[in-house]
């Protein structure tokens, strides 16, 4: 920590400040290293690992050596997945088109799976708000593909996806996910929140905001004002 060294020692130093590798130059350069093994790696697989590195490119080639030596020369996403401990990807969007249907049931069954395939609780969180803010960007941002991992055809997908959905219920649905994520990660009984969770995220769209509380409070007509005896006057 460089701001616990005197001046007079920093003033004779030269400061470096290493920065996280960008999601394109990790991906374009674990290409390389697969091609150079002569290992055929679907390029999901390989944004799956520069993402999951958030940047560091030592852990991003740990990961793919653990990838190659358990698949061999054919990597295929189910084989990555399992040595890599990712949650899979369909019962990320199984549980938002769930919530989307109010499908409480289905819910359940998606957090039983979690526990029994042994994934992490906090993890499947993490995946769910990573997801959530993918669908959330694909709506507001005009070149979504600079910040959403995946090529063309996830960005399709992830359109797909949004179209179901408003920027306000994703907002929503983030911000509970987030005020949960500490109890999640820190609780005896996570199965038990995880469960909660999901179905009062299917329960939001019963849920009004504020605003729309009062523009309609100011749009319903006016009632008759009760005087002082108990009677009704005509309001003013």
């Amino acid at each position: 920590d460089y701001r616990k060294l005197p001046l007079t020692i920093l003033s004779r130093c030269q400061h470096f400040e290493f920065k996280k590798i960008g999601q394109v130059e990790m991906v374009a350069h674990l290409a390389r290293m697969a091609e150079g093994e002569k290992v055929s790696v679907p390029a999901g697989v390989v944004d799956l690992i520069a993402r999951m590195a958030e940047g560091s490119l030592r852990d991003a080639q740990s990961a793919l050596d653990q990838v190659i030596a358990f698949s061999g020369a054919q990597v295929t996403d189910e084989q990555a997945r399992t040595i890599l401990g990712v949650i899979d990807r369909d019962l990320i969007s199984g549980f938002y088109q769930a919530v989307r249907v109010r499908d409480c049931a289905r819910l359940v069954e998606i957090v039983e799976t979690v526990f029994e395939k042994g994934y992490l609780p906090s993890q499947f969180l993490e995946d769910l708000m990573a997801h959530g803010r993918d669908l959330l960007l694909v709506i507001v941002v005009p070149d979504p593909a600079r910040h959403v991992a995946g090529g063309a055809d996830e960005v399709k997908a992830l359109r797909a996806q949004a179209a179901a959905w408003s920027e306000d219920e994703l907002l929503r649905m983030l911000e509970l996910m987030t005020r949960e994520e500490y109890r999640v990660k820190n609780s005896g009984h996570p199965r038990f929140l995880l469960e909660a969770l999901a179905i009062k995220l299917a329960r939001l769209s019963d849920l009004r905001s504020i605003e729309d509380l009062i523009a309609r409070i100011d749009r319903a007509p006016a009632g008759p004002a009760r005087d002082d005896a108990g009677g009704t006057e005509p309001r003013p």
